[in-house]
């Protein structure tokens, strides 16, 4: 419970003080506030691992020819009608 005050506690005085950076530049120097600034239970957890962009894009090559495969192909009438968007 006292945590769940400071939580509150912080979230205010932080919006107070980026209202203040905002609004007010000079007054305050810019501060870099932490995602997380209180720990829970649940952080003691493994935090994932960054895909590479090599891996990112064999995924996306993978979901693309999934995908060719599962949707069909437009009919010839909405195909045509889609031409005719076009060219306006």
């Amino acid at each position: 419970m006292e945590q769940d005050n400071a939580i509150v506690e912080y979230n205010i005085l932080r919006k107070l003080l980026q209202w203040l950076e905002r609004c007010r530049p000079g007054i305050i120097e810019p501060i870099d506030y932490p995602y997380r600034a209180f720990t829970q239970p649940q952080c003691d957890r493994q935090h994932r691992v960054r895909l590479s962009l090599q891996e990112l894009r064999a995924i996306m090559k993978a979901c693309e020819g999934i995908s060719k495969r599962v949707v069909p192909s437009a009919p010839r009438r909405q195909r045509a009608d889609n031409r005719a968007w076009e060219r306006c």
